[in-house]
């Protein structure tokens, strides 16, 4: 599974139940036009129950926004980690307390990899 490349970007909609768009591209939606997202790689809009928690719908857009730079950003980290991991571990220089716990961060981190690849158990 292969999802769209970022940078995603977000948009405040002139929409009441729908606040926040989440799309690719350089311009933003054009929401005067009868297709607002016609021109635009739209990925989702965070719809709004009008619920007086509207800053808990905005932050969940901005997360989603974010997601493949993160993703990425995990990527990298995780495989770094892994290295030195490997590195102190082949070494010596690493108590098992610590090699435990990085073990650990590093299952986390794959297992969060796997979920978002569309691969978690």
């Amino acid at each position: 599974m292969k999802h769209t490349p970022g940078p995603w970007n977000l948009s405040m909609s002139q929409y009441a139940n729908t606040p926040f768009v989440i799309f690719v591209g350089e311009k933003e939606p054009n929401y005067r036009s009868r297709y607002p997202l016609s021109r635009v790689g739209w990925i989702a809009e965070v719809r709004d129950d009008e619920s007086p928690d509207h800053a808990t719908y905005e932050a969940n857009a901005h997360l989603m926004a974010a997601a493949p730079e993160m993703y990425e950003a995990l990527r990298q980290a995780r495989g770094e980690l892994q290295r030195a991991y490997d590195f102190m571990l082949g070494k010596k220089i690493m108590s098992e307390v610590v090699a435990k716990g990085r073990l650990a961060t590093i299952n986390k981190m794959s297992a969060a990899i796997e979920k978002a690849d569309g691969k978690e158990a």
